[in-house]
C-alpha cells in the first residue's frame, strides 16, 4: 500500500518507464520529434495530496535551455479530473485517505494512467496530432497556452 511520496514515485516509474519515459524530480517526460510530453505529479504543502498535470511542451517554440522538469507553464495540459470530475481520482492521489486496502490504489494509478495519460500522449505526439486533439478537446483547448494556440494557428473563441 502507497503510503508516501517515495513509494507513489516508485509506483508510477513502473508504470512510465514501461512506456519510455524518463524521470526529472517530481516529472516523467519523453521526448517525441516535434513534441515533449509530460506527466507532474506533485505534493500539495498542506495536505497529503498530489497534484496530477499531464500535457507537454512544442519543441519549436521553447524557450532556449527550457527545464522541463520545473517549468509549470507547460504549453498545454489536462489533470485527470478533466476526465474524471468525481473525487474519486482526488482521493486516489491523496495518500492521507487511508480508505483504500491493499494494493488498490496502486491499481487506480495503474488504471487512471495507462486508460487517461498515456493514450492523451499517444494522440498529441506530433504537431498535427496535437492541433486536431486540442480542435477536439474543449478543456484541452481552454488549457493551451496563447503562445502554442496562435503557434498551432487555432482561433481564439472558437
Amino acid at each position: 500500500m502507497l503510503s508516501n511520496k517515495k513509494e507513489l514515485f516508485k509506483h508510477i516509474d513502473q508504470i512510465m518507464f514501461m512506456h519510455g519515459f524518463m524521470r526529472k524530480g517530481e516529472v516523467w517526460y519523453k521526448e517525441y520529434e516535434e513534441i515533449i510530453a509530460i506527466l507532474a505529479v506533485g505534493k500539495s504543502e498542506q495536505t497529503g495530496q498530489f497534484g496530477h498535470i499531464f500535457g507537454g511542451f512544442i519543441k519549436v517554440i521553447m524557450e532556449p535551455n527550457q527545464d522541463v522538469s520545473k517549468d509549470v507553464f507547460k504549453h498545454f495540459f489536462m489533470t485527470l479530473s478533466d476526465y474524471d470530475p468525481t473525487d474519486e481520482v482526488r482521493a486516489t492521489f491523496n495518500l492521507a485517505n487511508d480508505s483504500y486496502s491493499g494494493n488498490e490504489r496502486e491499481l487506480k494509478i495503474e488504471m487512471y494512467i495507462e486508460k487517461f495519460v498515456l493514450p492523451f500522449f499517444e494522440r498529441i505526439n506530433s504537431i498535427q496530432l496535437l492541433k486536431e486533439e486540442i480542435l477536439d478537446n474543449r478543456i484541452l483547448k481552454a488549457q493551451t497556452k496563447l503562445k502554442a494556440m496562435n503557434f498551432l494557428e487555432i482561433p481564439i473563441g472558437q
